[in-house]
């Protein structure tokens, strides 16, 4: 027999003596003690909230009126060349020396610059590393930007203006180089390209094997019988995702507007430094004493005997061409640059012939003579100026790599190696521009 009534038994029978036995209990029916043990609890985590950000202020307060400054974040995910710089970021960039950077809206370090060329303009390109970034001197004080102000006296390109737009990102090699001028740079419509390389690092970077990339999110090229071909896994990797970077993005702003979490940030990322090779990024090859480069670097000073770096030196000769090629067919031209490296242009000419004699080498430039030699090959417009830069470091005196801050005759160029740098690309352009205006001679 059925019932609405549900039968009494043991597991639905109220409580012996009902809830009159149990006390009063509050509006959500718990019993008093319960409750108090609740409350107890909000009340501890509210103070250690409170405590929390007590001290987060007073920790922000002590280190601005310490002027203490760190790092900021600059970088951002990018699909095509696996990093750039953020878009409108800004903050201190403290390590060789201290300089206050900020990225434009397009996340080039440079001033804003039209999508639309002006006609009166003659407009290059720089695709470059970490000496194009130039994150330790002032952004007028950048070779790109001496290039600009002195080819804008070049009597072979007048009435025209001379705008330079500076696409160098820090960690770049010349695979990141072409997926830039991909990407990024033929919105601008350039007139020239100028690629910058250095020499220290570069083959390295390129290099799917000798790389010491921590971030594997890197566009390497490599051979698929004869022919050169990106390999796009990187383009699948998670810190790749749009939602990913615009989080990342997100929090990073944030991130740029506390010394306290700029104080944590670059804690961290001092720590991830730490396992790169010496070499990278800036080329610490020498010191401002003896000269004494490390096993990486003293192997580019000579033709190569590992297979490893012989693959590399030719995938980044077969990149020099493919820059080329693709800038040709956009109806530019292609200039290659190659940088000086610390014990190349110290300015004891006897320590870097000691050097070269202790390495069984004539000079310290093989690299550079062989980038030289393939440019003349190929048809390539090749400016080389670590001799030059030796000349000048002899002639002067003065350390072109370093800073007083952290090391003279190490890592990036300084600003007497920017100027002296930029000053020589401008002469060799407006040379060349110079000898195309002019007739030949009558046979």
């Amino acid at each position: 027999m059925t019932s609405e009534t549900p039968e009494k038994t043991p597991q639905n029978e109220p409580p012996s003596g009902g809830p009159s036995e149990a006390g009063p209990t509050d509006p959500a029916g718990a019993p008093p003690k319960q409750t108090s043990k609740l409350r107890a609890i909000g009340g501890n985590l509210l103070a250690l909230f409170i405590s929390l950000v007590v001290a987060c202020l007073f920790g922000e307060l002590a280190l601005a009126v310490l002027g203490m400054e760190y790092s900021a974040s600059l970088y951002t995910g990018d699909r095509q060349t696996g990093w750039g710089l953020r878009p409108d970021s800004e903050g201190y960039q403290i390590g060789e020396a201290t300089q206050y950077v900020r990225i434009n809206s397009d996340g080039l370090r440079d001033r804003e610059h039209t999508l639309a060329k002006p006609a009166d303009t003659f407009r290059i390109a720089v695709l470059g590393d970490s000496f194009s970034a130039a994150l330790e001197v002032p952004q007028e004080k950048a070779y790109w930007a001496i290039v600009e102000e002195r080819l804008g006296r070049c009597p072979a390109l007048a009435p025209k203006k001379v705008e330079v737009i500076n696409f160098g990102v820090g960690g770049f090699g010349q695979g990141h180089e072409l997926m830039m001028l991909r990407s990024r740079v033929w919105k601008y419509a350039p007139d020239l390209v100028l690629t910058q390389v250095y020499l220290g690092n570069d083959l390295f970077n390129n290099s799917k094997e000798m790389s010491k990339a921590l971030d594997q999110a890197v566009p390497y090229f490599v051979f698929q019988g004869d022919q050169l071909v990106l390999d796009d896994a990187y383009q699948s990797l998670p810190n790749l995702d749009p939602g990913h970077i615009a989080r990342m993005n997100f929090l990073y702003d944030l991130v740029n507007h506390s010394r306290l979490a700029l104080l944590v940030y670059s804690t961290q990322h001092a720590l991830a430094q730490r396992d790169l090779a010496p070499g990278l990024e800036g080329g610490q090859a020498g010191t401002a004493g003896e000269l004494d480069p490390g096993p990486k670097e003293r192997a580019l000073f000579a033709p190569p005997e590992r297979p490893e770096l012989a693959s590399a030196w030719r995938i980044t000769e077969a990149l020099f061409s493919q820059l080329d090629a693709e800038t040709r067919a956009k109806g530019a031209e292609l200039w290659v640059t190659t940088l000086s490296m610390p014990v190349q242009v110290h300015p004891d000419r006897e320590k870097r012939e000691a050097l070269a004699k202790k390495l069984g080498q004539p000079n310290l430039f093989y690299a550079d003579e062989r980038v030289r030699d393939y440019g003349a090959k190929h048809g390539l417009s090749v400016i080389t100026l670590a001799p030059r830069l030796a000349d000048e470091a002899d002639r002067t005196k003065k350390y072109l790599h370093g800073f007083p801050t952290s090391a003279m005759g190490t890592g990036h160029w300084n600003e007497d190696g920017h100027r002296a740098g930029g000053e020589l690309i401008a002469a060799d352009l407006c040379a060349a521009f110079e000898a195309r205006r002019t007739p030949p001679p009558a046979p």
